[in-house]
């Protein structure tokens, strides 16, 4: 498990910004964390590591945004609403997951053990910051492509 430390929003979404950059196509990112701790932040850096230009906002009532950017497709899916998460699944998951450049999903717990390949980002609120633990499930580590990238 690696952790990372964040003390401003700006450099949170630049975590995502390299984050997405380092990540294989065809990733899902579960991230875990009470409201606030920056999970759409960090999708936003996401995104923009992908060029994508638009805005990106939480999918809290609506589940799912699908953002095209030039690399492909991000898909990103909010399940904190639903009852059981898994009912992702009866709504065309497994196709946006096989057809997304990069598919994130908040409070997306009940869905990991589903899941053939995916990396749990757990955020931490602290008194001045906010942590990032990445936890890969299944899946070869992305430590070592983070390691090649800027972030370590």
């Amino acid at each position: 498990m690696t952790t990372y430390s964040f003390v401003t929003s700006a450099d949170l979404e630049q975590f995502g910004e390299t984050l997405a950059r380092a990540l294989p196509i065809g990733a899902v990112l579960v991230l875990i964390g009470a409201m606030g701790a920056g999970k759409t932040t960090l999708t936003k850096g996401l995104a923009r590591g992908l060029d994508f230009t638009g805005e990106v906002t939480s999918p809290t009532y609506t589940y799912i945004h699908q953002y095209p950017t030039p690399h492909g497709e991000l898909v990103h899916i909010d399940a904190y609403r639903l009852e059981d998460a898994r009912a992702l699944w009866r709504m065309g998951l497994s196709e946006l997951i096989d057809t997304a450049r990069l598919t994130v999903i908040e409070w997306g717990e009940a869905l990991i053990p589903d899941l053939e390949a995916v990396t749990v980002l757990r955020f931490t609120i602290l008194e001045n910051s906010r942590e990032i633990s990445l936890e890969p499930h299944r899946t070869e580590s992305i430590s070592g492509l983070l390691r090649a990238s800027t972030l370590e």
